[in-house]
């Protein structure tokens, strides 16, 4: 049985190291466009993203200020037993995040959608969110967490259901023209990572 204090210690620690490093393939993927970059200001602007990771690795802050909503992504194996049950993860999450918000590896962002009220500790209802999947036998769990900033959020395009007739060069289209709208008079941070998905519905 996994003790929740050492949870929500795991959980505090991948949430600090979310704020202040680079995942190996982002830095190697930044090192790689730099490498391949020959525009002056693009070369710069990656540059000094390598920089400002370089620093904040170094303790020097953060990778990005917009840190966001806290999100973790727990993977638990079908033998895995959580002192409290699994629903204290949700418990063990908010109190990780109340430290990294106190410790400053997160900004105090978070506030309630409609009165705009900031409790100052990124907790709130829904907050943090806790995604929870299980894959194989395991007895163990893997965390992973993300302050995910909003500006992902405000300029991505998030959903179209296709047609049938739309086939590859509609998916190619509806991609490219949401990375136009996003690109769009510098609207989000360079350097910009797409991500797509395709298949399912809005909820997946």
């Amino acid at each position: 049985m996994i003790d929740r204090d050492v949870i929500s210690s795991a959980m505090y620690e991948a949430m600090r190291l979310a704020a202040t490093q680079l995942p190996p393939d982002v830095d190697a993927a930044l090192v790689a466009a730099l490498e391949a970059e020959s525009d002056p200001l693009a070369r710069r602007h990656i540059e000094v993203s390598l920089e400002n990771a370089r620093a904040a690795a170094e303790g020097e802050g953060l990778v990005c200020a917009d840190t966001g909503f806290p999100l973790f992504f727990i993977t638990a194996g079908s033998r895995t037993q959580i002192e409290g049950g699994f629903g204290a993860l949700h418990d063990a999450a908010a109190e990780a995040t109340g430290r990294a918000t106190a410790d400053a590896y997160l900004r105090p962002t978070m506030v309630d959608p409609l009165t705009r009220a900031n409790p100052g500790d990124n907790i709130g209802p829904g907050m943090p969110r806790v995604l929870l999947s299980f894959e194989g036998d395991g007895d163990g769990l893997e965390i992973t967490a993300a302050p995910k900033g909003g500006g992902s959020e405000i300029f991505g395009t998030f959903y179209r259901m296709m047609y049938p007739s739309d086939g590859e060069a509609g998916i190619l289209s509806f991609v490219l023209d949401a990375i136009r709208e996003g690109c769009y008079a510098g609207k989000i941070c360079p350097p910009a990572i797409v991500g797509v998905g395709i298949g399912g519905t809005a909820d997946l």
